[in-house]
């Protein structure tokens, strides 16, 4: 029995050369879903491309700590100047949010992207960043009052791979509430390969072959699972990308792993591509 996975890119509709890197991998390769931002100046791009793409599977990718939120009278989530405060607020024990605030926003995030004619399959967030403060719990309730499914991240070190400094592996805890679709849970596990900032793009190595490496080891390890996500990030580059994230060059690789010849002759035999609406 073949193994069902989700190749799920995140950050659709953060700027232009992300946005054509998904629908590229999508066209071209293996990505079946992606999860869109609301917010971000790519988004109406995201949104053409998308009804351009009909078999692209697309979520929403709630955001709290990049760009500026679309309801303008939070206290709490927003700097002085307007801007989400970054992730390292959130990591930090004693700050203070108001989940009102939180709540209201993910729901203005999550009806944009319904209003423009698509309808999500699926919620997750960038950075993470539902799992932080009471976000789970505000999450989860939106995922009920839109019938959608959730991605729950327990990321726990799986494997030790013999790749280049900076570049590891990350593999969710295996649960009963990897995801959820109106809090009814099913058996999933989540891959999330990495190029880390500080990665020496010198070292020796194709990185395209040990992304492709990486991802066939181990969706060999996932067999038993009812259902994978692999979490990517493919896109090209441009002044946005660069000027704004830190996570950015390494995207050109994952984009072209998504399209090796390689890993979609493993998919062809291997696995069976589906998305959070068929769980």
């Amino acid at each position: 029995m073949k193994l069902r996975v989700i190749n799920n890119a995140d950050d659709f509709g953060y700027s232009n050369a992300i946005n054509y890197g998904i629908i590229d991998a999508h066209r071209y390769g293996i990505l079946n879903s992606a999860t869109i931002m609301a917010h971000m100046d790519g988004f109406d791009h995201a949104v053409e491309l998308s009804k351009q793409n009909p078999q692209l599977a697309i979520g929403v990718h709630c955001t709290l700590t990049c760009g500026r939120p679309l309801l303008s009278d939070h206290k709490t989530l927003t700097e002085k100047c307007g801007t989400f405060k970054k992730i390292s607020f959130w990591e930090q024990d004693d700050s203070a949010v108001d989940d009102d605030e939180v709540y209201r926003e993910f729901k203005a995030q999550i009806e944009k992207v319904i209003a423009s004619g698509i309808q999500p399959t699926h919620l997750d967030s960038h950075h993470h960043i539902h799992r932080y403060k009471n976000n789970m719990a505000i999450t989860i309730r939106l995922a009920k009052e839109f019938g959608i499914a959730i991605r729950n991240v327990k990321t726990v070190e799986l494997k030790a791979l013999d790749l280049p400094t900076g570049y590891t592996k990350e593999i969710a805890n295996i649960g009963m509430d990897i995801f959820m679709r109106e809090a009814i849970p099913c058996n999933s596990l989540l891959i999330e390969p990495y190029l880390r900032k500080g990665n020496s793009l010198n070292k020796s190595g194709d990185l395209e072959e040990r992304i492709v490496d990486e991802i066939i080891d181990s969706l060999e390890l996932a067999k038993g699972n009812k259902a994978v996500e692999i979490m990517w990030h493919p896109a090209y580059i441009d002044r946005e990308i660069m000027e704004n994230s830190s996570f950015n060059i390494p995207r050109i690789y994952e984009t072209k792993a998504l399209t090796n010849k390689r890993l979609i002759e493993y998919f062809n035999s291997n696995c069976e591509l589906c998305t959070f609406k068929e769980l």
